[in-house]
């Protein structure tokens, strides 16, 4: 992920701020993944685009001791149901870093596509990442 784990509520309001800044501007929306009333991950639709297109970005982080459980197979439904019914996108688009084939392949049972491979496309942590495009059209 580009960011570092959260170790304190400060850094957790960070994102919360974020998250209420990118819904306020009308560019996402980020919503919390709970079980058993616990935070284990978040999801959401960001970098929206209406006026010089129609498309957003699909984005989730989950606790890596939900991952493979089916959990984001369970939520991905729901984010794609309210960017393309709700919001009314044209095109939800998915950032992966290459080898993460958990996401790779939920990507893929849910109709999207591999458009190629953006080199040196992302920056945290000190220094360049590829990022694997991924990309649905609205049906």
């Amino acid at each position: 992920m580009d960011i570092d784990p959260l170790i304190d509520l400060a850094g957790a309001g960070g994102i919360i701020a974020w998250a209420q800044d990118i819904a306020a501007a009308g560019t996402g929306v980020r919503w919390a993944i709970l079980a058993d009333e616990a935070l284990i991950g978040t999801c959401g639709l960001q970098n929206i685009e209406c006026e010089r297109g129609s498309r957003g970005e699909v984005a989730y982080d989950l606790s890596p001791a939900w991952w493979g459980r089916g959990v984001m197979a369970e939520v991905l439904p729901a984010l794609l149901r309210h960017g393309f019914e709700t919001l009314g996108l044209r095109r939800l688009e998915a950032f992966v870093n290459p080898g993460n084939a958990r996401s790779e392949r939920l990507l893929l049972r849910h109709a999207f596509f591999l458009e190629g491979t953006l080199r040196d496309y992302a920056f945290w942590r000190g220094r360049f990442w590829d990022q694997q495009i991924y990309a649905r059209l609205a049906d």
